[in-house]
């Protein structure tokens, strides 16, 4: 793209390339690095997705974009709309596709075997141990709503900032409160909060302005937060590859911990396929 003519304000809603993201926070963290490596050429990255009005990226699109970044809903209703037109993107009968996944599931293995040639190259590393070599788990044994507690007792104990995983909606609001009434500088994030609060309560986690994100899975996948030392996965999920998602939080670069608690007269399956 750098050696291409191409410029941005003279073709409007018409990028040159589309970047669909699972999730918002997927979106706003890849703009984020697109910004920063588009600086000083002619490129410009725009991104895409829902709870902001409609307007608000009709006029970011209508200035001119190259690279669009999006969620899969608000772009499907954009090119509906006729509001972005994807002609410019160039299908190139002779390219590459290239998969990338932290897990690779059965079922999204035989969807993606129709996208790719017969004699497809896979490189995979060692199953035997999908979880970094850089994070210490750590399992605690605790039943029913005495998680609360002890997980409290634990940040209390070890003051580091934390990041919790794993509840519903409504247990995440629970655990928020509880954490409050303890002292803890908290904040919480789960697919009901607008999206203004949920990129607020990241951007006050990843400044140390809190000690504690309280999460769903909203942010299991993906999310980079710089120098978080430790996950606490409160409920197991139902899955090990939630699991392994979960966990690939933290030690990217440096050590991390991750502190999962399970409850042994409902999480056995998963906890036994776990320690294995």
């Amino acid at each position: 793209m750098l050696k291409s003519e191409w410029k941005s304000k003279n073709k409007p809603k018409t990028p040159y390339v589309m970047i669909i993201a699972l999730t918002r926070e997927l979106v706003i963290q890849i703009s984020e690095y697109g910004r920063k490596l588009c600086e000083g050429t002619k490129l410009c990255c725009t991104m895409l997705y829902g709870q902001k009005t409609k307007d608000f990226f009709k006029a970011n699109l209508d200035s001119g974009c190259d690279i669009l970044i999006a969620t899969r809903g608000r772009l499907t209703e954009f090119l509906s709309e006729e509001k972005c037109t994807p002609q410019q993107t160039p299908l190139y009968t002779a390219r590459q596709n290239l998969l990338f996944s932290a897990t690779f599931p059965q079922e999204p293995q035989e969807f993606f075997r129709e996208w790719v040639k017969n004699n497809a190259i896979t490189i995979q590393n060692d199953k035997s141990n999908p979880v970094s070599k850089n994070i210490i788990l750590t399992f605690i044994r605790v039943e029913g709503m005495h998680k609360n507690k002890v997980c409290a007792d634990v940040i209390i104990t070890e003051n580091k900032e934390a990041k919790k995983h794993g509840m519903s909606l409504r247990k995440t609001l629970v655990f928020h409160f509880f954490l409050t009434y303890n002292g803890i500088k908290v904040l919480s994030i789960n697919g009901d909060h607008y999206q203004d609060y949920r990129e607020k309560a990241l951007k006050e986690f990843r400044s140390g302005n809190i000690d504690v994100l309280v999460a769903t899975d909203v942010v299991a996948r993906g999310i980079d937060i710089c120098d978080m030392e430790h996950v606490m996965i409160v409920e197991l999920p139902g899955d090990f590859t939630t699991f392994i998602h979960r966990v690939g939080r933290i030690g990217r670069m440096n050590e991390g911990q991750v502190t999962t608690f399970y409850d042994p007269n409902k999480d056995y399956i998963l906890a036994d396929e776990i320690s294995n």
